[in-house]
């Protein structure tokens, strides 16, 4: 609960379950890290899951990981690469800043969207370059600001920005 700490150049790869799981209000700061294979369940991966905190997310790198930022969260997620998020895994699902990210969301099996923006979010999506196989920035009952990011690639999906009762 309410943990500040800082999580800083740390190699975590090929665990069970998640890479990093924030939770209770806390607010570290997770900068300089390399995340791979970090499974949470059979399909889906997580680098770095986040619930009813803020933090602080810079300069990762996660292959085969992303980042998801579930409710109450307002993180600040910025400057961090993602390549090739995996089976039912989107680059980024956020409520908070996400702000200039490389997301290169290409493989094969990789089905969902670059940014995912939910649930009735207000997140800023600055700057940002996405090569996603299907959708760039998919935003769903989100009041999204989407300004200056590059998106190319989406050749399947809905494009690249898709926006429905937003």
């Amino acid at each position: 609960n309410n943990s500040k700490g800082t999580i800083d150049q740390c190699t975590i790869t090929n665990n069970k379950e998640l890479g990093i799981f924030i939770i209770n209000n806390s607010k570290p700061v997770i900068r300089n890290n390399y995340f791979a294979n970090n499974s949470y369940g059979v399909s889906v991966r997580y680098g770095i899951q986040i619930f009813d905190s803020d933090p602080n997310i810079n300069n990762n790198s996660l292959f085969g990981n992303n980042i998801d930022c579930g409710k109450n969260t307002n993180a600040k997620i910025e400057s961090n690469s993602l390549f090739e998020a995996t089976i039912s895994s989107y680059g980024i699902h956020s409520r908070p800043d996400i702000i200039n990210n490389i997301i290169n969301n290409t493989k094969i099996e990789s089905s969902y969207e670059g940014i995912y923006c939910g649930g009735g979010s207000r997140p800023n999506v600055l700057n940002n370059i996405i090569n996603s196989k299907t959708t760039g920035i998919y935003c769903l009952e989100s009041y999204a600001i989407i300004k200056n990011n590059t998106i190319t690639g989406c050749t399947e999906g809905s494009g690249g920005i898709y926006s429905h009762s937003s």
